[in-house]
């Protein structure tokens, strides 16, 4: 089934709320020296434009990063999150004007010598201004909502350094063109795109030889099996990849398949430390259809994670939440 497409969804509270914590994962990572490698089950595009008629159809950032774009004071988790998609917005506005501009004197030059204008000067021009001239440092949001919205393998990229390697996986006919384009345009060698099942082709790639890592498994749950499939991709890793850290999103719905992957999420074999963390923003839709919010399960999270959620899981819900309905929860193994 290949109908789901990202672009529809994307900046939505459920991406708000998963990219947080993916970019906290990741700068947690990134305080060490060792390397470390990122495993993308469900990658999608790789990035998407907010201003794009799909994205415009249902306008679902508007309850998501737009909410908190003008807040000036956020939680550190917030704060982290919303820079790395100011960051990558400005970089990637950036890296469109060089590629504009490399591409017209490509022709203009190739007009004057009279031959034909190389093919991908225009992304190799991209990828430059992306990576050499993604402002460092402290990041000002502008007042206008970002054009760029990064999925998950961008802000891997962001985060990582040269010793650091990311592995994507996308099945979507439509979807995996487009991310080996974009992934393509940032020219760096650290990644390998997969055009095939994630949930199939995760395990050949566990452990990685760093034995440090994160595994993000994302699907659309499009189909029922996602449910069944993303528990026995998590036992698979962890029989793999015990010490690895994993994240796994989940839509808020009213399946039967999600209630039975929540009660077995913690009774994973061989698990030992997690933490899971939901969003509702909204009351069950009454015809039972539709998605009311998301979580995300981690397992072996950063010591960090849970004090920084627990901080900004309160503004995120007083940010998103649209009626009396909405909450938040989360639980950790420590609880037990």
């Amino acid at each position: 089934m290949f109908s789901y497409r990202h672009v529809f969804h994307a900046g939505n509270h459920a991406d708000v709320l998963k990219h947080a914590i993916l970019v906290a994962i990741l700068r947690h990572l990134a305080q060490k020296d060792k390397a470390f490698w990122v495993f993308d089950t469900h990658a999608g595009a790789g990035l998407y434009r907010l201003d794009a008629a799909q994205a415009r159809k249902n306008a679902e950032y508007a309850s998501g990063i737009e909410a908190l774009w003008p807040v000036k004071k956020l939680p550190p988790l917030l704060k982290d999150y919303c820079e790395a998609v100011a960051r990558f917005d400005a970089a990637h506005g950036q890296q469109r004007g060089v590629a504009g501009r490399g591409e017209r004197e490509a022709k203009a030059g190739s007009a004057r010598a009279g031959g034909p204008v190389e093919a991908g000067s225009e992304r190799r021009a991209a990828g430059a201004a992306l990576m050499a001239g993604a402002p460092s440092g402290k990041v000002v949001r502008a007042g206008r909502l970002p054009r760029w919205y990064p999925g998950s393998p961008w802000l891997a990229l962001q985060a990582m350094r040269p010793q650091d390697r990311l592995r994507c996986f996308e099945a979507h006919p439509s979807e995996i063109r487009a991310l080996q384009n974009n992934l393509a345009a940032a020219g760096r060698r650290q990644v390998q795109v997969f055009g095939e099942d994630g949930f199939a082709g995760l395990k050949a790639l566990l452990p990685p030889v760093s034995r440090r890592g994160l595994v993000v498994i994302d699907p659309s749950y499009e189909d029922k099996r996602d449910y069944s499939k993303a528990r026995r991709t998590l036992i698979e890793a962890l029989e793999r990849f015990a010490t690895g850290t994993m994240m796994l999103w989940y839509p808020l719905v009213r399946r039967r398949e999600l209630m039975l992957l929540l009660e077995n999420l913690p009774r994973l074999p061989g698990l030992t430390d997690w933490l899971d963390v939901r969003l509702q923003v909204s009351a069950p839709p009454e015809d039972g259809y539709g998605l009311y919010g998301s979580g995300v399960f981690v397992i072996n999270p950063p010591y960090t994670l849970a004090p920084s959620l627990k901080e900004a899981m309160p503004v995120l819900w007083e940010l998103l939440g649209q009626d009396a309905r909405s909450g938040w929860w989360m639980g950790s193994s420590n609880e037990r």
